[in-house]
């Protein structure tokens, strides 16, 4: 059986094979959370990722836009989720 070896945030065992199981994350910033990817939170809510990014772009859900990705501050989220929040 080989054993894995850590290189550069990639998971390698011995033999030399990658392990796309094991890829390794690398740590956020200290004090930072990592952002949350679409799919992430769509998953989170139990809706579409299209409407996640439909409420980014339409509703005002903040965002970040890093190129042509989309990233989402979860205290952020959280924050405009409390906004929209009304009695019944």
């Amino acid at each position: 059986m080989c054993q894995r070896a850590y290189m550069s945030w990639i998971v390698f065992n011995r033999c030399g094979v990658y392990d796309p199981g094991n890829v390794m994350k690398r740590p956020a910033a200290v004090g930072r959370r990592a952002p949350v990817r679409n799919f992430d939170l769509a998953a989170r809510w139990g809706v579409r990722s299209r409407h996640i990014l439909a409420l980014a772009r339409d509703g005002g859900l903040p965002h970040v836009k890093l190129g042509k990705y989309v990233r989402f501050r979860a205290e952020s989220v959280q924050r405009w989720l409390d906004d929209q929040e009304r009695e019944i």
